[in-house]
């Protein structure tokens, strides 16, 4: 494995500059505009992003359009979880604030989930409350969105048909990278029709159980072994999928995070020095 030929991650720098030139395209967030549907249009404007940040930050000259929708798709999911918390009431009564280092350049996205009731996935329940309700419909519609710009237009020109997609259809159309898989994983679960009333809290604390987490891991599993299997007939990897999967992880782990991107990178490096060692001792014995 190079370590030249891994892409570095998003710097802060980078990250706001994609937020600001989302933010410019209400067409790409803004699920009221009436061209929010055209998968065809979000994607060429993506591509057009995509090539402005290479530009922009050479850093990134191994950057898709993939990634870029995946990074978008991740910062505003994270931004949910920001408003979900600072919404929910302190033990001192006190007004919530959130500390991530994004939040402010995200806060374009606040009226979508605050001023929609009948798509938004954050409602006001009562004029006199400040609290913010959450609701996943829209979450979902919005990961379906991801997953459908996502590889949305074939090497050909012509269009992927949406629907029931899944990781299995999304790794056989070939070109399958991490950052595909992932916000393919959007998709594993099928869009619900909106609600105006919100789950209560004991059924939103059944979500975090362990159970849960390991249907999701074992929908990541899926997803790797499909890819894989997928690779032997599909157009192959821009790397080896083991270089693919340490470009994925470190592209996808916010600067916030440093202390996780070291971790995982004094892990690779213990791995790669134990492996060559194998390598140099068994190719010595058979001298």
């Amino acid at each position: 494995m190079d370590p030249e030929n891994l892409q570095k991650p998003w710097s802060t720098e980078a990250i706001l500059d994609l937020l600001d030139k989302v933010r410019r395209h209400e067409v790409l967030w803004k699920i009221k505009h009436p061209q929010y549907h055209k998968k065809s249009m979000k994607r060429s404007i993506f591509d057009q992003i995509c090539k402005e940040l290479k530009m922009e930050h050479p850093d990134l000259y191994l950057m898709t359009t993939d990634d870029v929708i995946g990074k978008f798709a991740y910062l505003r999911g994270h931004f949910q979880k920001q408003l979900r918390k600072i919404s929910s009431p302190s033990v001192s009564g006190r007004k919530r604030s959130s500390r991530w280092e994004y939040f402010q350049a995200c806060s374009f996205l606040r009226p979508v989930y605050e001023n929609c009731k009948s798509e938004a996935t954050f409602q006001l329940p009562d004029a006199n409350d400040g609290r913010v309700m959450y609701d996943r419909s829209l979450e979902l519609r919005l990961a379906t969105q991801d997953n459908l710009l996502v590889g949305s237009l074939d090497p050909t020109g012509g269009n992927i048909a949406p629907g029931n997609s899944n990781l299995a259809t999304v790794a056989q159309n070939g070109n399958v990278s991490p950052s595909t898989m992932y916000a393919s994983l959007a998709m594993s679960t099928s869009p619900h029709s909106c609600t105006t009333s919100p789950p209560n809290k004991k059924k939103r604390k059944e979500q975090d159980t362990l159970e849960h987490l390991n249907q999701k891991i074992m929908l990541l599993l899926d997803a790797v072994n499909a890819a894989r299997s997928a690779h032997s007939q599909a157009k192959p990897y821009r790397f080896d999928p083991a270089t693919e999967s340490v470009m994925s992880v470190m592209a996808n782990i916010p600067d916030s995070f440093q202390h996780l991107k070291n971790e995982f990178t004094e892990k690779v490096l213990f791995l790669s020095a134990e492996v060559m060692q194998k390598y140099y001792r068994e190719r010595r014995d058979n001298w």
